[in-house]
């Protein structure tokens, strides 16, 4: 018996206010569901493009603009005359010259001679050697900042400063 009145005061609302938000929802809800059913919005584009006419119309005016052409008579000469009362030939030139700043210096590059590696020995071993001596500064360079990188924060700057120092030429 009482296992019975136990179930009967678990009731889920409780209070006027538990129904009336309870019942209210389902009524949005339901609202919501009817007016979804109702008006069903169409979600694809109907295209009532008739080609057929407008590509007959393309055709039409391709035509006429023809016709027009035709109807100008055209003179290529009395264009270039044309052309050239409205713009001179020194006219163009200038505008050419200002665009491409070519009153400018030009400054040639200058490489010393002394970071020049030159050497009259040929073949195999001489390109490997030349490359091996080009790479050797960055090489070590890398391997000397390996530690350094170790100790990003906690480095001695004095050592970071000699090696900007020995390759600072490098980067620069």
């Amino acid at each position: 018996m009482q296992a019975r009145g136990r179930k009967q005061n678990m009731s889920v609302l409780q209070t006027k206010q538990q129904k009336f938000y309870f019942f209210g929802s389902l009524l949005v809800i339901v609202a919501l569901l009817v007016v979804t059913l109702w008006r069903q919005p169409d979600y694809h584009y109907l295209d009532n493009t008739n080609y057929a006419a407008k590509q007959q119309q393309d055709k039409v005016l391709a035509a006429a603009y023809a016709q027009y052409l035709k109807s100008i008579q055209t003179d290529p000469v009395a264009s270039q005359k044309l052309l050239q009362s409205i713009i001179s030939q020194d006219d163009i030139k200038q505008a050419v010259q200002q665009q491409l700043r070519t009153d400018q210096a030009v400054n040639l590059p200058q490489v010393a001679d002394s970071s020049m590696h030159t050497s009259g020995q040929t073949g195999r071993q001489a390109v490997v050697q030349y490359f091996t001596d080009a790479v050797a500064p960055a090489v070590d360079f890398s391997q000397k900042t390996t530690d350094l990188n170790r100790q990003l924060f906690a480095g001695d700057s004095n050592s970071e400063d000699t090696l900007q120092q020995q390759y600072g030429r490098l980067y620069s």
